[in-house]
């Protein structure tokens, strides 16, 4: 009887055994951490800092497209051949790295991880020779930009972040950019522009600046809800608006579909309007912010709205504007705001009334 008992045992044993094999086949490989430096060699593993890989596009194969790169010493490098399709994050912990496009004519980086968080920190992103966009995001769960640069995009209609998530209906993508500064473009520096879905956009202690188109544009015009908070920041030196959130135009306002918030900011010597919110969708906050030399301070038209509390509006040409384009297009000025010295038309040296088309709200105006 002792001898039946034992080969059940062993029977079950080799059962249980067999069970278990496709479980340790299942588990799922682990993310890597890939090392890059300018001295590196792509015949190396990788894996550490004295084997590392000499390009993003070897050191990405290692990670696996879901773990960490991280670029050690200082250098010049090339961006990514193909986009990144996972939850990867770059990051260069000494600093003094520089990533470009030099032999392709496409953004440096392309995001496309629908369910992942992508992460860039401490890099300076440039357009090279031949990059057209510094980040473009064509879907993504989360992306954060920190302590980073991205400058200098001079080939054909460049920018410096071209945000056009694709998330689906219903489905919602975040976008984190603190303590980076942004600059030099051709056509605009920050277009937000999702296909489908909601975005929810962040900017903390970032500058942006020096372009000949928009600062940040917030485009609503396909229906896909935007909201954009800006804090903290400096948005100045553009040809067009600083800070531009459009939607569909309609003869009063509408549903919102674009709602930026713009708080303690200085925005500072625009081609076009400071802040404008253009279409019945748009809802624009100004709050407790600068805006200062711009032909336009405070702009709303085609049944946009702009809230205006506890903020400066001076030496620009026109102060506050309406554009009313036989539609009305509110502006809201709460009575602790300081709106003076401007050039001239509404609002200029607190002259508000009746200057064009539109309604301006006044609430105790001084």
């Amino acid at each position: 009887m002792k001898a039946i008992r034992l080969k059940k045992l062993a029977l079950l044993a080799a059962v249980a055994g067999a069970m278990f094999v496709p479980l340790l086949h299942a588990t799922p490989v682990q993310a890597a951490t890939a090392y890059v430096k300018a001295t590196g060699n792509d015949a190396a593993a990788c894996l550490d800092e004295l084997n590392a890989c000499l390009t993003l596009d070897k050191a990405i194969t290692v990670s696996t497209q879901s773990g960490k790169i991280i670029i050690t010493g200082h250098g010049d490098f090339q961006g990514l051949t193909s986009p990144i399709t996972g939850g990867l994050t770059i990051i260069a912990p000494d600093g003094g790295v520089s990533i470009s496009q030099n032999t392709l004519s496409q953004p440096v980086f392309t995001i496309n991880a629908a369910s992942d968080t992508v992460v860039f920190k401490s890099i300076a992103i440039t357009g090279g020779s031949a990059g057209t966009i510094g980040i473009q995001v064509d879907n993504g769960n989360k992306v954060y930009i920190e302590n980073c640069t991205l400058k200098g995009f001079s080939n054909g209609a460049a920018q410096a972040m071209f945000l056009q998530p694709n998330p689906g209906a219903g489905v919602q993508s975040q976008l984190y950019i603190s303590n980076t500064e942004v600059s030099n473009a051709n056509t605009g520096l920050i277009l937000i522009a999702p296909r489908s879905g909601q975005v929810k956009a962040y900017f903390t202690h970032v500058e942006v600046h020096n372009t000949n188109g928009y600062g940040i544009k917030a485009d609503g015009t396909n229906g896909q809800g935007l909201d954009v908070a800006i804090a903290d920041s400096a948005i100045f030196s553009m040809t067009g608006s600083a800070i531009h959130g459009i939607t569909p135009p309609t003869a009063s306002p509408g549903t919102p579909v674009v709602r930026m918030s713009i708080e303690r900011t200085t925005i500072l010597n625009s081609g076009g309007g400071a802040v404008v919110g253009n279409g019945g969708g748009s809802r624009m906050l100004v709050n407790k912010s600068s805006v200062m030399s711009h032909a336009l301070g405070i702009y709303a038209l085609n049944g946009g709205t702009v809230v205006l509390n506890d903020s400066l509006v001076s030496g620009n040409s026109v102060g506050v504007s309406l554009n009313g384009l036989g539609s009305t297009s509110p502006v809201q000025s709460f009575a602790n705001n300081a709106i003076k010295y401007n050039g001239f038309a509404q609002c200029g040296d607190d002259v508000c009334n009746g200057a064009s088309p539109g309604t301006l709200f006044t609430f105790s105006l001084r």
